[in-house]
């Protein structure tokens, strides 16, 4: 889908002054859905304040809004929220986070989506997301996130994501060497997406212990990689997109390392991909 850019719209549509005196209503507002809108204000501005006040929210999703600026720390209030979607629809990254650390504050948050949101100043955005024990999908695609390869930064043997099942990070410019990335040692993941990230050089060994993997997309990585030695664990995966993204390869070999004798009784115990 083409993404339109708001500055087709009238330039009526970007007065602030409707929300800008908005106060959080004194409820138990669980679900909220503004995706989408061309809110009112002007100039465009971050995420309200506002927002913040809403403290029994479960679900908050402001995607596909003409927002610009720094996402609010308030947004650390909503301690029950198990939903957070500020991505955008369009191609500039008009909102921004300089720090993730605000995250720690949302123990509960099961799907967290960022993309599209310019992450580059974020430094120790892995270290934030591994603070989220609940989380089971992770979309940071097209964020310009800093490569995790600067702080040599892996997660520990035992972490919190547990029960992460998705992770997007798609479209981020990487490119350092793939085995120093900070994810391989995530088992619980069923669709990893690391298309366009320009990981290069032979794809860890731990990518064969990812046995509740489904989906693998390592497409459009400047043919730079070659895969790990061995993949035949990977009983449950039904989908690997590996266009442009192996260096060299014999593909007879190839298709010897992924699994040949999967017991016929073995079910994916994933949960269904968001």
């Amino acid at each position: 889908m083409t993404r339109r850019r708001p500055s087709a719209l009238p330039e009526h549509s970007y007065r602030r002054r409707t929300l800008a005196g908005v106060r959080a209503p004194r409820n138990g507002l669980h679900h909220l859905d503004l995706s989408r809108n061309y809110l009112e204000g002007t100039p465009a501005g971050p995420p309200p304040a506002f927002l913040g006040g809403l403290r029994s929210l479960r679900y908050l999703n402001l995607s596909g809004i003409y927002f610009f600026g720094e996402i609010p720390p308030h947004l650390s209030n909503l301690s029950k929220l198990h939903h957070l979607d500020l991505s955008t629809d369009f191609d500039a990254q008009l909102t921004r986070s300089s720090e993730l650390s605000w995250l720690a504050r949302l123990p509960l948050l099961r799907h967290l989506s960022l993309s599209s949101v310019d992450l580059s100043r974020a430094q120790d955005w892995p270290l934030a997301i591994a603070m989220l024990p609940s989380l089971t999908t992770l979309r940071l695609s097209s964020c310009s996130l800093p490569s995790s390869s600067t702080h040599q930064w892996r997660l520990p043997p035992r972490h919190n994501l547990t029960n992460l099942k998705v992770l997007d990070l798609s479209m981020n410019h990487f490119d350092h060497p793939a085995e120093l990335s900070w994810f391989w040692n995530i088992t619980s993941l069923a669709n990893l997406n690391l298309m366009g990230t320009h990981l290069h050089g032979q794809l860890p060994d731990e990518l064969n212990a990812m046995e509740s993997l489904q989906v693998l997309d390592f497409s459009y990585n400047g043919n730079k990689a070659t895969m790990p030695r061995s993949l035949r664990s990977l009983c449950n995966l039904r989908v690997l997109d590996l266009d442009s993204g192996l260096a060299s390869g014999d593909i007879g070999e190839l298709i010897q390392r992924l699994p040949q004798q999967c017991s016929s009784n073995r079910n994916c115990t994933c949960q269904t991909m968001e």
